[in-house]
């Protein structure tokens, strides 16, 4: 069963949403157009996180800003994770990406050096550091 990465602020309003797609070879125009199968009527996000085994994107205001704002190479990204693990965001199964996208919500939440520029430059690093971090289930 596939988890969503939540980040709540302290009113327990939803901040940041993070799900991972297990597709390979994709495209800022391919995650625009999968954007409205994410964006369900309870999922209106301030932000969005989307990895897929080899691009993560990146949104603020999805409902009104479609294409994404950012988008990184998902091994770039996570790098820290995979390589202990030998491994690349392509070999790495969907629960263990869920796992690594959380661990680096975690991590850069503690350590805001981690956020690369343009993310923080949009306020994504705000957003995750003063708020609540859970996994739950996708519908």
């Amino acid at each position: 069963m596939s988890q969503d990465i939540k980040v709540f602020d302290r009113s327990g309003k939803l901040k940041v949403l993070g799900q991972v797609r297990g597709y390979r070879e994709t495209s800022p125009e391919w995650a625009t157009e999968l954007l409205p199968d994410i964006l369900m009527d309870e999922h209106r996000p301030p932000y969005l996180i989307l990895v897929t085994r080899d691009q993560t994107y990146f949104w603020r205001d999805p409902v009104n800003h479609p294409v994404p704002a950012y988008a990184i190479a998902t091994n770039e990204l996570l790098k820290e994770y995979l390589q202990p693990l030998q491994r690349s965001a392509a070999d790495v199964g969907h629960t263990g990406l869920e796992m690594l996208l959380f661990d680096w919500i975690a991590d850069a939440r503690r350590h805001p050096s981690r956020i690369p520029e343009r993310l923080a430059v949009i306020g994504f690093g705000d957003v995750i550091h003063a708020g609540r971090l859970e996994f739950q289930t996708a519908a």
